[in-house]
């Protein structure tokens, strides 16, 4: 499993238990049959930096490389704007932040939440937004 895949499935997992409602990794080829549901897609990352670390005894070197993502947050269905207006104070919780911490992965800051509402099929709406959480991650190696 890619480390890009590990930090999806954390944030899938997690969002799930912090807002009871489903939540699905972007780009699937299947149908969606829920009424209320949210949707993750990790975006492009970049590298903040490389850090070294020596291990003369054993001749290793350990090296994290941190990097920063955007994480595309949406939700479909009634209600969506003040589940995602109200995810940032979820993600704040002291043991939220220490679940996130041992995982290697902060949440350093959210956008501002956007109303996607649309008219579907020119017979009613679809109450959707969407969030972009910066968090960052690192990707570890020893040789």
């Amino acid at each position: 499993m890619s480390v890009r895949d590990r930090v999806t499935d954390f944030f899938v997992t997690r969002l799930h238990e912090l807002l009871e409602v489903p939540v699905i990794r972007s780009k699937q080829d299947v149908a969606h049959r829920f009424e209320k549901y949210v949707v993750v897609d990790l975006m492009a990352e970049r590298s903040l930096g490389d850090f070294e670390q020596w291990d003369e005894e054993n001749e290793l070197i350990y090296i994290a490389c941190l990097r920063e993502a955007t994480l595309n947050v949406q939700a479909f269905g009634e209600g969506s704007i003040e589940l995602l207006a109200g995810l940032w104070g979820e993600l704040e919780r002291p043991q939220v932040v220490d679940d996130f911490n041992k995982a290697n992965i902060a949440v350093n800051y959210p956008g501002e939440v956007q109303d996607l509402t649309d008219l579907l099929d020119g017979r009613g709406y679809q109450e959707r937004a969407s969030l972009d959480l910066t968090i960052s991650y690192d990707r570890t190696a020893v040789d």
